[in-house]
């Protein structure tokens, strides 16, 4: 018997961080109370009449994942960071661009996409579970 294979994108808890400081954003009008209430409660609600507001979500703890997917019924397989660490690099469009840049740059994500540290360090995560 086949069993089905859920994949689940999450959003973390410091992917808005993460953002305003990539963009410079945090000085923007109404943005640093929004950021403050997102690190602090993982939960935000209608923001998007705010400057960089989102829509109603959740940020998530990378602990919180393998507990959410077992309240579901789930079996976590894998949890994988969509970004990386590749996520921080200032060239990362022309590294993609470039065959043997992005075969480096593909092998060093590979062998760190399962540390635990790493998954903290990523805006977005996969979950993979099988029903």
């Amino acid at each position: 018997m086949t069993r089905d294979l859920v994949v689940a994108a999450v959003i973390s808890r410091w992917a808005p961080l993460y953002e305003a400081m990539l963009r410079g954003v945090v000085d923007s009008p109404g943005f640093l109370p929004m950021l403050r209430e997102d690190l602090a409660t993982g939960t935000r609600r209608g923001t998007q009449n705010v400057p960089y507001g989102f829509t109603t979500c959740y940020f998530h703890r990378p602990e919180e994942i393998r507990a959410e997917i077992a309240d579901a019924g789930l079996t976590l397989v894998d949890l994988l960071p969509v970004e990386g660490m590749a996520q921080w690099m200032p060239d990362l469009a022309d590294r993609l661009s470039d065959p043997d840049k992005r075969a480096v740059l593909l092998e060093l994500i590979e062998r760190t996409e399962r540390e635990p540290a790493v998954l903290g360090a990523t805006a977005h995560r996969l979950a993979v579970a099988r029903r």
